[in-house]
């Protein structure tokens, strides 16, 4: 297996494989779950003031959703939203 090395530790990138491959198809699934009352008029993802979908477990944030104002600034703060409340959940 090829190795990555970094002051943690080594890691498999077969490894790595294996979680981007069930990250993916958990993703593909809770996608395949959005309709046409996911999204706005516009085509933005609908969420709550928590970046929640409407889709359980599933978060958005940034230029996708239907927040009015599209800026890194707004998108980073809508990343800690959403991340405080994941953490909360766990």
């Amino acid at each position: 297996a090829n190795d990555i090395s970094d002051d943690v530790g080594n890691m498999h990138t077969d490894d790595l494989d294996i979680i981007s491959n069930e990250f993916n198809k958990t993703l593909s699934d809770a996608l395949m779950q959005f309709n046409s009352s996911t999204f706005d008029d516009a085509g933005f993802i609908k969420v709550n003031q928590n970046c929640e979908t409407s889709v359980e477990g599933l978060y958005a944030v940034g230029d996708c959703t239907n927040h009015v104002v599209k800026q890194i600034g707004c998108a980073v703060g809508h990343g800690i939203t959403a991340s405080n409340i994941i953490i909360k959940k766990l």
